[in-house]
């Protein structure tokens, strides 16, 4: 009877998991066939898809970018960190990519890429948050105010964390790491940002994309838990059970799961839950001996990028000096400043704390 109660909560997941690639088309890897059921357009304008069973879509948005500005910079770490941290504050890809432009067009001076991103995405939407972008991904307001202060030490710590990435192989220390050492980044976000760095080839150590940690309190345990996955016992006996079941991946399985269980929630809203990926980007996926594969939206494999990534301090950077290690000294009267992020926030300044 246990065995029979077992087969019977897999299978309702395994029925789940079929309708909901059925009905969204949602692919679990990066290949030419697969990109093409996308049926996605090759021009200037934004793909808008329903969430995949692979995040590399996801990721590739930010991939893309980043490799652009990387090329046109000359492979400079410290300006290509900063775009990368803005995801902090703004994890719609959309958004993302709209802050950056924004900042890039500002006429202000001696101002980081970070900080002019969150003032110029401030004024344009005063009354929501830093979190902007007509696709949806998943957008949370941006919390409470961070002070510069915070910002500009989560940007040293990161030169510290992507060393720490490359050299142990313990994901589940890496990421707590990341959790503790950047400035608002949850174990969602400590995750998107070690898949984005290796992507771009800064962490070089795959092992963290191919491992898999569970969230014990999340809305994905939740939904489980209704369906009768009430333990970590459960939940492994269940993960094992679809990799077999579809022969995928563990960190596959994992996202497939969540979506596919976010999708059963939302039937319905409109899809209010989307992905993005522009007509003009690539799709970036690792093949079986870890090297980088690119393809354009019709599928047609490209060269990958072969970052030349140069971590030497720019003399004529314009804004605070992070890596520097007394720049918190130099900077001391920068640093008091606040940064408002929070919705709806009171334009009353605070210090530092």
């Amino acid at each position: 009877m246990l065995f029979c109660a077992k087969w019977e909560k897999h299978n309702r997941f395994s029925n789940i998991f079929l309708d909901w690639q059925a009905q969204c088309n949602a692919i679990t890897s990066i290949t030419s066939t697969n990109i093409q059921s996308l049926q996605l357009s090759v021009n200037n304008q934004v793909n808008a898809l329903l969430p995949q069973g692979t995040k590399d879509i996801y990721y590739s948005w930010f991939a893309h970018e980043l490799f652009d500005m990387a090329h046109r910079n000359n492979w400079n770490v410290y300006f290509i960190l900063e775009a990368v941290y803005w995801m902090v504050f703004t994890p719609s890809p959309v958004g993302w990519l709209d802050g950056l432009k924004l900042a890039l067009r500002s006429e202000s001076t001696n101002r980081n890429l970070i900080l002019k991103c969150i003032d110029e995405m401030v004024k344009r939407a005063p009354g929501h948050s830093v979190s902007s972008g007509d696709i949806r991904r998943r957008q949370p307001s941006a919390g409470g105010s961070a002070s510069v202060e915070k910002v500009m030490q989560s940007l040293n710590n990161l030169l510290s964390l992507i060393k720490f990435a490359n050299e142990c192989n313990d994901t589940k220390i890496v990421l707590e790491e990341f959790r503790m050492g950047v400035h608002k980044a949850g174990p969602l976000i400590a995750t998107e940002l070690i898949h984005v760095l290796t992507k771009i080839g800064l962490i070089t150590n795959l092992t963290h994309i191919r491992n898999v940690s569970l969230c014990e309190d999340n809305t994905t345990r939740d939904r489980t838990r209704k369906l009768g996955i009430n333990t970590t016992n459960d939940m492994d006996d269940l993960m094992r059970f679809l990799r077999r079941e579809f022969s995928l991946p563990s960190d596959v399985v994992e996202n497939s799961v969540c979506e596919m269980l976010r999708w059963r929630s939302n039937t319905g809203n409109g899809g209010r839950f989307q992905e993005a990926i522009g007509g003009w980007q690539y799709i970036y996926t690792f093949d079986t001996d870890d090297s980088l594969l690119a393809f354009d939206v019709e599928g047609y494999q490209k060269q990958a990028p072969t970052p030349q990534w140069d971590y030497t301090p720019p003399l004529d950077y314009a804004g605070i000096r992070w890596w520097e290690d007394n720049y918190k000294s130099t900077y001391y009267h920068q640093l008091k400043e606040v940064v408002p992020l929070k919705r709806g926030a009171s334009k009353k300044r605070k210090r530092s704390s």
